[in-house]
């Protein structure tokens, strides 16, 4: 993002002879795929809760807009190439920059939020002044080296431009001859920090696919002591020395609603058991012996979901959409109150 909204508009001025207000509108591309992926993106992750395809696919893009970047530009590349080569470029940089910063604050302890989200920033602003002073040193050396080479197999001594004593050439003063020499040292030396930029992207794009991926929380902190998931559950027969066992599946629609908290509370308030959904939306969990369930309480990406169980034990599928009854803020029994995030408040008396 950094060496491609500084180098771009070098490129712009000084290899297509742009000015700089439309070297800036030039750079317009890029700038609307980042704005076009970070908001639809944005609304993607909230609404299904994963961020890594969107992150996967985003760094693929950003390669493949260096990669063409670094083998289509130069000063008589057509403006449509040079575009859909940005636009690649401003997706893929709109898909990953803050998405990361999403990810580790997905992971992360409220108390632990600034310090996370700072050093990520950091980082960040490190890296991209560090790879700017990088790859301007590369520009800077080629520009020179090939300028130099340009001349001198013109025939033209190298003092002819402002290029010779580490100055930008005014374009406009230059000889036609001196000036397409210029234009072409800088169109291919840019050209060549894309390429060298592309494989850079491609590490990336390797550290996100070992990311692991974490379902998006829907509350504002972590738990303390997170449900540990049920990887298989025996069949109910074989647990009546345990209580009252209920199982079954969680779907939303036709998927199953993997990750969702259940929460078992009986007539007073008080939790008698709670567990997560696995990978196939299945559940299994046991109250205490001699303890009425009383209602199950699912907790899926924001919205409690309440069934009232009224004692009864036994299979229990659980369907968060369609007919079943949902409540996006609290649900009230007759003696028992739940806040969005499933946790019993004191109980009232109607």
């Amino acid at each position: 993002m950094f060496g491609s909204s500084v180098f771009l508009s070098q490129f712009f001025q000084l290899a297509r002879g742009a000015s700089a207000t439309e070297a800036g509108l030039l750079t317009l591309p890029m700038i609307a795929g980042l704005f076009l992926a970070s908001t639809v993106v944005g609304q993607l992750i909230s609404r299904y809760g994963r961020w890594k395809p969107y992150l996967v696919g985003g760094g693929v893009l950003l390669v493949a807009g260096l990669l063409m970047q670094g083998l289509v530009m130069g000063a008589d590349t057509p403006c449509w190439e040079l575009a859909v080569a940005m636009v690649m470029v401003g997706i893929g940089v709109g898909s990953t920059q803050q998405n990361l910063v999403l990810a580790v604050q997905n992971q992360v302890a409220l108390r632990d939020m600034g310090a996370a989200s700072s050093t990520v920033a950091f980082f960040r602003s490190l890296g991209g002044a560090a790879g700017v002073a990088a790859l301007g040193a590369l520009l800077s050396s080629h520009v020179s080296s090939a300028i130099t080479s340009g001349l001198t197999a013109a025939g033209i001594p190298a003092s002819a431009t402002s290029s010779s004593g580490g100055q930008i050439p005014n374009l406009a003063t230059l000889p036609a001859a001196i000036r397409t020499i210029v234009e072409d040292a800088y169109g291919d030396s840019v050209a060549l920090m894309f390429l060298v930029a592309a494989p850079l992207a491609l590490i990336a794009l390797v550290a996100i696919l070992f990311l692991r991926e974490v379902p998006l929380r829907t509350t504002i902190d972590v738990d303390d002591e997170a449900p540990t998931r049920i990887e298989a559950a025996p069949a109910v027969a074989d647990h009546d020395d345990l209580g009252s066992v209920l199982e079954g599946r969680v779907r939303d629609g036709d998927r199953p609603a993997s990750g969702a908290v259940l929460t078992v509370i009986d007539r007073g308030g008080r939790q008698l058991a709670r567990t997560v959904v696995d990978d196939d939306g299945y559940y299994w969990l046991a109250a205490d012996s001699g303890e009425v369930p009383h209602l199950l309480v699912a907790q899926w990406r924001g919205t409690p979901h309440v069934e009232l169980l009224g004692g009864t034990v036994g299979r229990r599928d659980v369907a968060l959409t369609g007919d079943a009854p949902t409540g996006r803020h609290r649900a009230i029994t007759d003696v028992t109150v739940l806040d969005a995030a499933t946790e019993v408040l004191p109980t009232v008396t109607r």
